[in-house]
């Protein structure tokens, strides 16, 4: 219960300029974290301009477009002094590369949710980018390494739901199904203020990598965008049935 008192405590401080100076912490820490979230950004653009490729160009989005996102983002992870906080050109033209192909690779939920409503892919958008913004502040508002804790808990909630998901296979159970769905949108967001805090806190501690953190943040960013996006897009389909406008 405290810590869900410590997120109203946190909201009632809010203000605009606080957010966008980051004042609770130091300069150093400041300019990270505005390095962290240009590049989030930046792999943001990347993602959408890999949508727009797979709906108007050419639809390639597919599993190998997904292993080659993987390589990529194994690339840019990949650093010989995580101690530095200078942006290697090669890491982050892999990271934008990698963001490209995972805009590609949601390139079929994309046209889908616009064959089905383009108002709910707005939705989703929107409010994956609101979740995200306001977990995000409250993680750099919180005292530090109050969310930490969190890795042990995420970490065996995610072992259990992969377990569940894989029996389901036999099942075929549309409530585990939909409970996983809902459960892990929970997890990450829970992730965010974990990766948050541990951003801020591995800086502290010398590591101050903002690629490799930046990248945390995007899977994160980008998970909860799906399972955000899917359960409007089940309810719209099956309300479009049951009208009859089909």
């Amino acid at each position: 219960m405290q810590n869900f008192t410590n997120i109203f405590n946190t909201a009632s401080r809010f203000n605009p300029s606080a957010v966008l100076s980051f004042k609770p912490l130091d300069a150093p820490a400041r300019k990270h974290l505005q390095k962290i979230y240009g590049i989030l950004t930046i792999g943001v653009a990347c993602t959408a301009a890999g949508c727009w490729f797979h709906v108007q160009v050419a639809q390639i989005g597919s599993f190998i477009t997904a292993i080659m996102s993987i390589a990529l983002l194994m690339g840019s992870m990949y650093t010989t002094d995580p101690y530095s906080d200078r942006i290697d050109p090669k890491r982050l033209a892999m990271f934008a590369g990698f963001a490209f192909l995972k805009g590609v690779s949601l390139g079929p939920l994309i046209y889908y949710s616009m064959a089905v409503d383009p108002d709910l892919l707005m939705t989703a958008f929107y409010g994956t980018l609101a979740i995200f913004a306001c977990l995000s502040a409250c993680a750099i508002f919180s005292r530090r390494r109050e969310w930490l804790y969190l890795g042990s808990i995420l970490s065996s909630v995610m072992l259990y739901m992969a377990l569940v998901n894989l029996g389901n296979i036999f099942f075929r159970s549309n409530l585990v199904f939909n409970l996983n769905l809902y459960g892990l949108l929970l997890v990450f967001m829970g992730y965010v203020l974990l990766d948050t805090q541990v951003a801020i806190e591995s800086f502290y501690s010398g590591y101050r990598d903002p690629i490799k953190a930046a990248g945390e943040l995007y899977t994160d960013l980008v998970a909860i965008f799906v399972r955000a996006a899917q359960p409007a897009l089940h309810r719209s389909t099956h309300l479009t049935y049951a009208m009859g406008l089909k």
